[in-house]
């Protein structure tokens, strides 16, 4: 288990850290992870909410990422 939660985290880091980054939205949902562009304190995992449909609904426009590489094609809004 200690070796699947390592690699388990060491792929979503690089996700968390863009949302939090280009994201108004997970900016501040996940600000708590992160400390002075630190690692993530996975120790504080748990205490993200669940992104909820009502969350979607009511913060569509700082959800969006406000960088989206060239790579991944165009954002249709």
């Amino acid at each position: 288990p200690k070796r699947l939660t390592k690699i388990v985290r060491s792929n979503a880091e690089p996700f968390l850290r863009h949302a939090f980054e280009t994201s108004p939205f997970y900016r501040d949902r996940l600000s708590m992870l992160f400390s002075q562009g630190g690692p993530v304190d996975w120790d504080r995992w748990e205490n993200i909410p669940l992104t909820t449909e009502d969350d979607v609904a009511t913060h569509r426009d700082l959800l969006l990422s406000r960088h989206v590489d060239a790579l991944h094609g165009a954002v249709v809004h």
